[in-house]
């Protein structure tokens, strides 16, 4: 290519240029594979380093994203190329502080590729100064310290990172579970391999010396050929352990590994053998041997292995599995599946107490999508998840779901707060109640704790694009708009097809005013994810405050439609109203969706829709009805 300073070659190979470039503050070493910052090693995979590389070495050029796929993955060495460069990119952002939308040093073309628009220069690379590094000068040692206390800082705005640093000084150890490969010869067991690696997970969660990626994250890595180091890296763990499952004949057997994630060491190798009734025993066996061999990081007290569990009908624990299977895909299709599974095992085994948390998790989604109404919803799933808790204290998820019904539904303040610190003392792993735990306290109007909060789920599940836009989310109800652009756009550069995303970021750009760009990511967001009432309610809202009255009420109208084959959450239709300034209107369908208990009326003290309503003594009633 005319102007190119690169080549095509092997995959492995950086950009033939300087060994060392600098731009800003930042130095990159070609030859030892480093990148610094005044002097301080920072952490960066080599995958997002070849990028790094590869654009900075074409300087001022665009490069595509097919240069970079044939140069850095090749033809046919990378599944799936297209989140492979969006998490690349992320990363790299991270590092350097950039910002999609101001960028500094990368700048992003749609549908094209990318260009480092930093200007650099060659040289020798510096010293290597590590963090804390003692220096025989009195000056040289005022640096350093200077130089460490920037950098920690630095490291410290990074999504991925922000939280883990201070747990792992506490002495927890980051580790993750890639998916267990299925080893039998049918292929519909796949959902098995699936479970189990979902059980392992939330078994050493369990564990507060350990720190444990979510299910969600890890499944990223299914089928993966990726060495254990760029893994680790990318989850920032520093234990990785991957296994394979079985199943035949009444029988199971797992086998599993413990690796060191810096070296790709074998720490234990392991496996188990029974009968399926004593399935969940095998899993405890498996947990604490993977916790008590974590050798000079942690001592695990004998009172803090995993309990072990009950022999359990084969064919009740096969129905509970399969539902977890579909539960674990978070569509409404998928939620009604587990549902049916999760009847099923209750109905062999009343006291499966982990059937009723499932059962409690599925109502829970359900009714928040707006796939339910939320009365018939929160009641079922209130029932299951008090049946749960009756029959086993100890499962976070059981008090999870407890806690979300107390804030949604109830409106319980008090009593949801006990229960989520509850499922967090239960399982400090467990990245779904740190991520509903965020809404509640943002909700009641403690931002910043919800805020951590919301970064701690991002901590254990760096990948999952859900939680990725749930801190965005966060973000936009506290009014920190930039922020919020940020996380959102950072969560496109995981998947740009995700429609939730494209909403918000379209909400944002409301607040701020951008009219062309709040409605075309509204459009993009509906088109992405389907017309759902909480997505015309949010395109509504844009059009009237930016004086498209009559597509606001042909909003209304399509909503008004939807409501007489579903469930349209009143608020919705507020939500537009308000937007018109019809506040008689817009206080009537909020009156409605308190007495429908609308799950979204938890945010009526934080929304930024009804700022309009909240002089009205009417709006400040209703807050107060709600314990607001």
């Amino acid at each position: 290519m005319k102007g190119s300073a690169t080549k095509c070659r092997s995959p492995d190979m950086l950009p033939e240029g300087p060994r060392s470039i600098r731009f800003g503050v930042f130095e990159l070493d070609q030859q030892e594979l480093e990148l610094r910052k005044d002097g301080i090693l920072l952490k960066l995979p080599p995958q997002p380093f070849r990028v790094l590389a590869l654009l900075a070495d074409r300087e001022g050029q665009v490069v595509t994203r097919d240069e970079i796929q044939k140069l850095l993955w090749h033809d046919a060495t990378y599944v799936d190329f297209e989140r492979g460069i969006n998490h690349c990119v992320s990363q790299i952002r991270a590092v350097l502080e950039d910002h999609a939308e101001t960028p500094r040093y990368i700048k992003t073309l749609p549908r094209r590729g990318y260009r480092f628009i930093a200007p650099i220069s060659a040289e020798q690379p510096s010293p290597k100064l590590a963090p804390g590094a003692a220096h025989s000068r009195a000056t040289r040692l005022s640096l350093a310290i200077t130089i460490c206390f920037l950098a920690v800082l630095a490291v410290g705005l990074s999504v991925f990172k922000r939280a883990s640093v201070a747990r792992q000084r506490a002495g927890a150890v980051p580790l993750a579970v890639l998916p267990f490969e299925n080893l039998g010869d049918d292929p519909k067991q796949a959902y098995f391999a699936n479970a189990m690696t979902d059980a392992l997970i939330t078994q050493l969660g369990r564990l507060s010396e350990l720190r444990v990626t979510s299910n969600q994250s890890s499944m990223h890595y299914a089928g993966t050929t990726s060495p254990p180091v760029e893994i680790a890296r990318a989850l920032n763990v520093t234990r990785i352990v991957r296994g394979s499952v079985i199943q035949s004949n009444g029988r199971v057997r797992i086998s599993a590994q413990l690796l060191d994630a810096s070296s790709g060491d074998f720490l234990w190798t392991d496996s188990y053998e029974g009968d399926m009734q004593n399935l969940l025993t095998l899993q405890s066996e498996v947990a604490n041997a993977i916790a008590s061999n974590i050798k000079g990081v942690v001592t695990l007290p004998a009172n803090r292995r995993t309990p072990v569990p009950q022999a359990i009908n084969p064919q009740t624990l096969e129905a509970y599995l399969r539902g977890r299977y579909y539960w674990n895909k978070r569509t409404p299709g998928g939620l009604k599946k587990s549902i049916e599974y999760f009847q099923d095992a209750i109905e062999r085994d009343p006291t499966f107490a982990q059937a009723y948390a499932g059962m409690a998790d599925s109502y829970n989604l359900l009714a928040y999508s707006g796939a339910l109404p939320p009365k018939y919803a929160y009641e079922q799933a209130t029932d299951a998840a008090m049946k749960a808790v009756r029959l086993d204290d100890t499962l976070a998820d059981a008090h999870t779901s407890l806690a979300d019904i107390h804030s949604v539904y109830d409106w319980n303040w008090p009593a949801a707060e006990k229960e989520y610190r509850r499922a967090i003392e239960l399982n400090a792993s467990y990245a779904i109640a740190h991520q509903w735990y965020a809404s509640y306290l943002i909700a009641i109007g403690r931002s910043e704790e919800g805020i951590e909060q919301a970064r701690k789920a991002l901590e254990l599940d760096p990948l999952s694009l859900m939680i990725n836009s749930n801190l965005g989310w966060s973000y936009y109800l506290v009014r920190r708009y930039d922020d919020a652009l940020h996380q959102f756009q950072a969560t496109l550069e995981l998947d740009t097809n995700f429609g939730p995303a494209h909403l918000n970021l379209g909400r944002v750009y409301e607040q701020k005013g951008n009219v062309a760009e709040a409605i075309s990511e509204m459009k993009k967001g509906i088109s992405l994810s389907g017309e759902s009432p909480g997505g015309l309610a949010a395109l509504g809202h844009a059009y009237a405050i930016f004086g498209m009255r009559s597509k606001a009420l042909e909003t209304i109208d399509r909503l008004m439609a939807l409501s007489t084959d579903g469930y349209v959450a009143p608020y919705d239709i507020a939500v537009v109203y308000a937007g018109l300034g019809n506040d008689e209107l817009a206080l009537a369908w909020l009156q409605k969706a308190y007495e429908n208990r609308c799950g979204e009326l938890m945010y009526i003290k934080v929304d930024p829709r009804l700022d309009q309503l909240r002089s009205d003594n009417r709006f400040r009633v209703l807050q107060h009805k709600m314990g607001l």
